[in-house]
């Protein structure tokens, strides 16, 4: 599945849709277009999700990973590991609770992620 941002995301580099996070959460695969912040701000990789730099690239990762869909298992196997240690709602509540000093319920939430197999080791 492509992900394909607004225009403005391509041209300032700063936007990344929710289903940069779904598909691969839910075994699914995609190639993104050109948006830098996803990997220089570290939401992922270039080995967990492939990045087209124009629309023909996209068609050419298109075609190669369809005719070839274990290729794309590797991908999905980081990038879901990836969403599930670092990028779920989960995450950015422990963000929120940090920032505002609630250490207990911090806490709380790190129990309750490490027994739903969620990474804590990004929360602060």
């Amino acid at each position: 599945t492509p992900c394909i941002h607004e225009p403005h995301g391509r041209i300032y580099g700063y936007e990344a849709t929710e289903r940069l996070f779904k598909l691969p959460l839910s075994g699914g695969f995609t190639v993104t277009d050109p948006v830098a912040c996803i990997h220089t701000e570290g939401y992922f990789t270039a080995d967990e999700i492939p990045m087209a730099s124009s629309p023909r690239e996209m068609a050419d990762m298109a075609e190669f990973f369809i005719s070839h869909p274990e290729k794309r298992e590797p991908y999905i196997e980081k990038a879901r590991r990836r969403v599930l240690d670092e990028h779920t709602y989960f995450h950015r509540l422990g963000t929120i609770l940090h920032e505002l000093g609630f250490s207990r319920e911090l806490e709380e939430l790190k129990g309750m992620m490490d027994v739903w197999g969620y990474g804590t080791k990004k929360l602060a």
